[in-house]
């Protein structure tokens, strides 16, 4: 990444937002058509290059679609003066104003690009961030909904989206309002601004937002290259004149190995000493994931992931505590090495208790379990409930203790107990023992904890044997 006094680290931009994190939030976002692009919205100059290929095949009738190239495309277009753009004209722009020609072609053109756009991760850790006011105003030089849309499940309150003008004579927003600035219009709205001759038009209300934007507060840009000669400027570069705007700094995001365009040089070299930067980034998802994180906000689904990861690695190292040192030793150390792994999984699952039941020949259950202070554990029980079921090969079965009449002693193992699930294990058609737990919420065998029981009870049977 190139250094110098006008570039910083994204670590170190994501820790000042953290750390002079206050309210109202110091920062705005400004996104450009950069920032949707994982969402499925081309980029302009694929559709620059989509628009060059319509044109094309329009002006060759005869054509083979399937044949044609780029370089063909890119030579014929070099020949067409009316595809050639204009000092301060990007191709996108010429290209829009040329083959659609129209305002409404160009709406229902961009519309159809839109809707078929789905809100990246990007969008979504957005919506987060905004709940928590993190940032609390959001421009944009786009014209797709994916702010709307990503913010919308986390918001109490829908994101407010005011034109330029109405941001400007709108007072300080309210603490709990979310605003959206566009700056170029939607593909909705009558004030589209996407050709060369629109762009020029632009109303200078929406020039002047951007010195608003600046006014007491910082700014990170997004996505945006920074090629619409007038915002650039009449907006961003005029900001400059006021000696004390952007107090908290503007920092100008690039992919790696991208070149700013002159116009963003040209706006961050002339800015005043520490006050404007560029910043290397992945992409858009890539910043607003680590702002996210590093400000603990975590989507629900990622909140959901990160739960069941860690219980899978409590799972595992409970498991791996058992096997590593499988069989264990044999005799009275072997009981107590099984208490103990008993009495581990207990802890780390959350159970009531866990208890290894083994079958005797007089009819009975031996009992193996961890001590209990206020209960001691009987050497055997009496269980014809275990006895008459589990011998039969079935290797799971909850029992409740209106079952057995209040007869059974397999409830004194468990005080408190109204449950109680047996994994059994079998060889042959042969009982070996079970292990039998009480859990403390739902059935043990509807959880995500069913797989490690499963595999614990043949572990701890067996290194009986």
């Amino acid at each position: 990444m190139p250094t110098g006094d006008r570039w910083v680290e994204l670590d170190k931009l994501v820790s000042r937002l953290r750390d002079e994190h206050a309210q109202p939030p110091p920062y705005s976002l400004f996104l450009g058509a950069g920032a949707s692009v994982t969402s499925g919205i081309p980029a302009a100059a694929d559709i620059t290059a989509k628009l060059h290929r319509d044109a094309y095949l329009t002006a060759h009738p005869g054509c083979d679609p399937r044949a044609l190239t780029t370089e063909a495309i890119r030579a014929w277009v070099a020949t067409q003066p009316g595809l050639q753009p204009d000092a301060d004209e990007t191709e996108f722009a010429k290209a829009m104003d040329t083959v659609l020609m129209t305002i409404g072609h160009q709406r229902n053109y961009l519309r159809d690009l839109m809707l078929r756009a789905q809100v990246s991760r990007g969008y979504a850790h957005l919506g987060l961030l905004l709940k928590n006011r993190v940032f609390r105003t959001v421009a944009t030089t786009n014209f797709d909904f994916l702010v709307q849309v990503g913010c919308t499940p986390f918001l109490d309150e829908p994101i407010r989206e005011l034109a330029a003008s109405e941001w400007l004579a709108a007072s300080e927003p309210h603490h709990a309002e979310r605003r959206l600035l566009r700056l170029h219009g939607g593909f909705h709205q009558p004030d589209l601004r996407n050709t060369r001759k629109q762009l020029e038009e632009t109303p200078r209300h929406r020039l002047q937002a951007i010195k608003g934007l600046l006014r007491d507060r910082g700014l990170i840009v997004i996505g945006y290259g920074g090629l619409d000669a007038k915002l650039m400027r009449e907006g961003f570069h005029k900001v400059w004149r006021d000696p004390e705007a952007a107090p908290y700094g503007v920092y100008w995001s690039l992919m790696p190995g991208e070149a700013p365009s002159p116009l963003v040089a040209e706006f961050i070299e002339s800015a005043p000493p520490r006050r404007a930067f560029f910043v290397e980034i992945q992409g858009f998802d890539e910043v607003m994931d680590r702002i996210a994180s590093a400000f603990g906000y975590l989507l629900p689904e990622e909140a959901e992931y990160r739960r069941r990861h860690a219980q899978m690695s409590e799972e595992y190292a409970i498991l791996r505590n058992v096997a590593a040192a499988w069989p264990g030793p044999t005799g009275a150390a072997g009981t107590i090495w099984r208490s103990e792994r008993l009495e581990l999984a207990s802890t780390g699952l959350r159970l009531h208790r866990a208890v290894l039941l083994f079958p005797s020949g007089d009819g009975t259950l031996s009992v193996e379990a961890p001590l209990l202070a206020d209960s001691p554990t009987p050497p055997s029980i009496s269980c014809p409930l275990l006895l008459a079921h589990l011998p039969a090969g079935t290797p799971y079965r909850l029992w409740r203790s209106d079952e057995a009449g209040g007869v059974d002693q397999l409830w004194s193992l468990f005080p408190g107990a109204q449950t109680v699930e047996a994994f059994a294990v079998h060889e042959e058609g042969r009982l070996l023992g079970c292990l039998a737990v009480s859990s403390m919420g739902r059935s043990l065998a509807e959880s995500e904890h069913a797989r490690l029981i499963e595999a614990l009870a043949p572990l701890l049977v067996r290194a009986r044997q």
